[in-house]
């Protein structure tokens, strides 16, 4: 998958990502989404394991690329996840601390909400989100997303609280025109 918005565009990850993959999921404020330290290990394996997708399911979070001067800015992707027995699209967008509340974010959503309903053809686009995550929740909102519900999830042996916005076709379409 490879993404163009305004000012950035999407690519896969690859190793050579490695020190801008660490930077981020180390950051002092990013490690509440996951409720983890992030270690050496557990980073190689967060970019092996998404070009591990991008082969098998053609899906995987991807390396979101400033165009002004090809900076690392954050990820942002597409992945298939369970929701109450159900295989599911969740779209997901982690910006590197400086780049956020800048609209980079929201950008990078829509073109992944575009290629979701008008390439993939999906009838309905989640996003799952920490509870506590309100720049992520108004994102969603911001997309004509909506909560539908609050899951338990666990990630990295923790249980976490996340809520689940949708977004359906026809809501998309509407608001498209």
């Amino acid at each position: 998958m490879f993404l163009d918005t305004r000012r950035c565009y999407l690519r896969e990850l690859s190793l050579s990502d490695l020190d801008d993959v660490e930077f981020m999921l180390k950051e002092e404020d990013f490690g509440y989404t996951f409720s983890h330290e992030f270690s050496d290990e557990d980073i190689k394996k967060w970019i092996q394991d998404n070009i591990n997708t991008y082969e098998t399911k053609g899906l995987g979070m991807m390396a979101i690329i400033l165009k002004e001067d090809d900076s690392f800015i954050g990820q942002a992707g597409l992945i298939k996840k369970d929701l109450d027995g159900n295989q599911v699209l969740d779209m997901i967008c982690f910006l590197k601390k400086k780049y956020r509340k800048k609209g980079y974010g929201i950008e990078t959503c829509k073109a992944l909400r575009a290629y979701a309903f008008d390439q993939l053809k999906v009838d309905k686009l989640y996003s799952f989100i920490r509870d506590e995550n309100t720049l992520a929740k108004n994102i969603a909102k911001k997309l004509d997303m909506h909560p539908i519900k609050s899951v338990n999830v666990t990630l990295y042996s923790q249980s976490l609280i996340q809520e689940v916005f949708v977004i359906d076709k026809e809501k998309y379409e509407k608001n498209c025109l």
